[in-house]
């Protein structure tokens, strides 16, 4: 990231940071220093007892912004058309990371998957004999395991609770190789899921996702 793409992060970090202390009349009643969870990350700010706001720059505690504010009116209404939403917390980002992880090393199972059998003709039988390096963590088993023949499933299975779960199909379908990556509605699994798969061959379609499961793009 760029000097300016962190300036822009953090003006609108600031920006947000601002209005909730506005909101909560904390710039007038609380001095004080204050940390804020906002979408560009975590920003600290300083309510001075002559009710000066200031915000620190989160990747440089020496950058600070002195925030001018003021009240322009006694009107609270907003646009009937307009949608609060809730900024998401620190927890929340987090699953989200771990889950984008998890859904990205699905995708390299599929692709792995795919090449094996460009050089050996069928599929790997365990996710070792890939070698693509993956390995479980604190938050995600991987499991590799032909489903039937002339398909592959694999599957990122939380070791967390509100986690969810990533399955990813490889098939032979009409001769050629065909992939998906489905998630459960619901997060976390207690079980492996199964994808069905026709006992007829060689396959017309790609398997579907398991019962539960949407299709991601």
């Amino acid at each position: 990231m760029t000097r300016n793409q962190n300036s822009w992060c953090f003006s609108g970090a600031i920006a947000v940071a601002t209005l909730a202390l506005i909101s909560c009349q904390a710039a007038t009643s609380l001095p004080g220093r204050y940390e804020l969870d906002t979408p560009e990350g975590r920003v600290t700010v300083i309510i001075t007892a002559d009710q000066r706001l200031l915000a620190v720059n989160p990747a440089d505690e020496n950058d600070v912004i002195e925030v001018e504010f003021r009240k322009v009116s006694e009107d609270t209404t907003l646009p009937q058309s307009a949608q609060v939403k809730k900024l998401p917390t620190r927890d929340s980002r987090q699953t989200s990371r771990r889950e984008s992880s998890a859904r990205n090393t699905v995708g390299a199972l599929n692709r792995g998957q795919q090449a094996y059998y460009l050089e050996f003709q069928r599929f790997a039988p365990q996710l070792a004999q890939l070698q693509l390096g993956i390995k479980d963590d604190e938050f995600y088993r991987y499991v590799s395991e032909p489903i039937g023949e002339g398909a592959v499933q694999n599957t990122a299975i939380p070791l967390k609770p509100d986690l969810k779960v990533f399955v990813g199909i490889v098939a032979i379908v009409q001769g050629n190789l065909d992939s998906r990556i489905c998630v459960n509605a619901q997060a976390s699994a207690q079980e492996l899921p199964r994808v069905n798969v026709p006992t007829s061959t060689p396959l017309t379609s790609l398997p579907a996702c398991p019962p539960g499961y949407e299709q991601l793009p």
